[in-house]
């Protein structure tokens, strides 16, 4: 067996002490480049994300613009058709004949 002596050997520990910071640094600077690889992956996703929810606004816009021009011209439509329909009534009859009219069946009904 070896025979413990009271000296230390100095170098030995200085030389462990630092092979021991070289390896935690070479750790940290691995683990910093896993976190800024990560950031950089969740950049390109986010950015992907983003266009993606550009181009889904941008049709919803389109077809929103559609449904307005639609609409539009529904209303003129029934504005057209509702102004079609009041001529066409004027000409088959005018309220003061049918006022007359119902004055006259009036009379009728009450003489039986």
């Amino acid at each position: 067996m070896v025979a413990k002596t009271g000296k230390k050997n100095t170098k030995i520990e200085e030389s462990s002490r630092e092979d021991q910071f070289v390896v935690l640094l070479e750790n940290m600077r691995d683990e910093i480049k896993l976190v800024a690889e990560g950031n950089l992956m969740l950049q390109e996703s986010m950015e992907r994300g983003f266009g993606e929810v550009k181009r889904e606004i941008s049709d919803i816009k389109t077809e929103m613009n559609d449904i307005k021009t639609e609409m539009r011209m529904g209303f003129k439509g029934m504005m057209a058709e509702s102004v079609a329909i009041d001529k066409k009534m004027e000409k088959k009859a005018d309220k003061k004949d049918l006022l007359i009219l119902e004055k006259r069946v009036a009379r009728l009904e009450s003489v039986r």
